[in-house]
This record gives C-alpha cells, structure tokens and sequence, in this order.
C-alpha cells in the first residue's frame, strides 16, 4: 500500500478542522502555511464588517458577467433558466433554497459599491459575448464607492456550480487565480468561503478545497508572499 505524502496527511488533517469549525461558526482560527497565515473568521457581513476593519483585497464570488445580482431572488445550486435571467422576477417561489440579492457576497458588494462599481466592471473587456471572467478565473477593479472605506482592491472570481462535472478543478482554478492577483495587489486578503453560498457547493467539501488550494499555492508560490488570508 502506497503511503499518502506528509504534506497531503497534514493537509486532510488541518480541513478536517477547518471545515468542522465552519461548520461550527467558531470565530477565530490561524494556521501558518509556509509564509503565509490563514486565519478563520467569523462575520455576518464581510463587505462592511471585514477582518481587521480594513483588509487591502476583497475576494468577491462573482458571475461571469461581473453584474451583481440581476434577479432579486434566485435559486442555490442551478442558475436561473436563460429565459429569465434578464427579468426581474425569477419565476420561482421564494424558499429555504432560495437567496435574495442582499444574502449574497456578490449582491452586498454591488450594492455598498454603488454606481461607481457598476462602471468599473462595464469597463472590463468581454472575452466573449456576455463574458467578462470565465468560471474559475478572476479579475480586478479597484474598490470603489462606499468599498473604499474597507478595501483598496476588489478581485471579483467566479466559482463553478456544484452540480457541474468539474466543479471542483473550476473551484480550485478559481482559488489560484484570485490568490494571484490579490497577492499583487496586497498582503491583507479577505474572501468568504469560494463556491459555498448561491454556487451550492457543501461547507465541507468547499472549506476541503479551499485549504488544499491555499496551502499548495503557498508552498508553490516562488515569491514567498508573506501575507494573510482572512477566510
């Protein structure tokens, strides 16, 4: 029997706990991984009330459209049918696996960011009609409008649905991405848990994913970045 990798068993260990203490809505927890620090954090709302008071990126699970949130209620998990993601009304009754816009990281951001947000995100090319960041990459806007106050940058990254065959590489890839742009942009980083809100993917198998990744990129990372993740 092969044996798994030290780093690997270190890994499944420490996202045992992570993710157990999501689950648990414990506070606060660190862990050093290589030279950087993740810390866990609690909050009921990371836009306005963000680790520290003040952290220099803000890690924003967007669409790919860079929008915010067009509907004012949408379902977790699946996206809206196409022929109602332009309306203003979802078509679905609202319920527990439903979220309304100001539930959603996304819809909180857009919102305190203002006019001013919206314009920065128009202003990001389209890679393809519709499409301003692909599932599982990521892009910049400073932070605008009433952000500033508690960042300096917006990374804005798109997670997979859970119901899609390679969540979990998107989700990875989504991960890499923003942590390589935020480490240009900043050393405090704020994100919430990738992929675990309107993208439905479990708290577990998300805090899994999230700390593996994290960890890797900082063994990898050939700059040494000495910053913090505030998760």
């Amino acid at each position: 029997m092969l044996a798994a990798p030290s780093h690997y068993l270190q890994a499944t260990r420490i996202s045992r706990r992570f993710s157990i203490r999501f689950a648990h809505s414990v506070s606060r927890r660190s862990w050093q991984l290589g030279s950087l620090q993740l810390q866990l954090h609690l909050t009921d709302d990371i836009v306005e009330k963000p680790p520290m008071g003040f952290c220099d990126v803000l890690i924003n699970p967007a669409n790919e459209a860079m929008v915010g949130t067009r509907l004012p209620y949408f379902p977790m998990q699946v996206e809206p049918p196409p022929e109602l993601r332009n309306s203003r009304w979802c078509g679905m009754e609202a319920g527990s696996k439903m979220f309304y816009a100001q539930q959603v990281v996304d819809g909180r951001v857009h919102a305190v960011g203002g006019s001013e947000l919206k314009e920065a995100c128009l202003q990001l090319a389209e890679v393809s009609p519709g499409i301003r960041c692909p599932i599982g990459q990521a892009v910049m806007t400073p932070a605008v409008g009433g952000l500033s106050s508690f960042f300096s940058y917006i990374v804005h990254a798109v997670p997979p649905f859970y119901d899609s065959d390679d969540w979990e590489q998107s989700l990875e890839s989504c991960w890499q991405a923003s942590l390589e742009l935020a480490s240009s942009l900043g050393s405090v980083v704020a994100s919430p848990l990738l992929g675990a809100g309107a993208r439905g993917v479990p708290v577990h198998e998300a805090s899994m994913v999230a700390l593996k990744t994290i960890q890797s990129w900082a063994r990898t990372n050939p700059r040494g970045w000495p910053g913090i993740v505030c998760i």
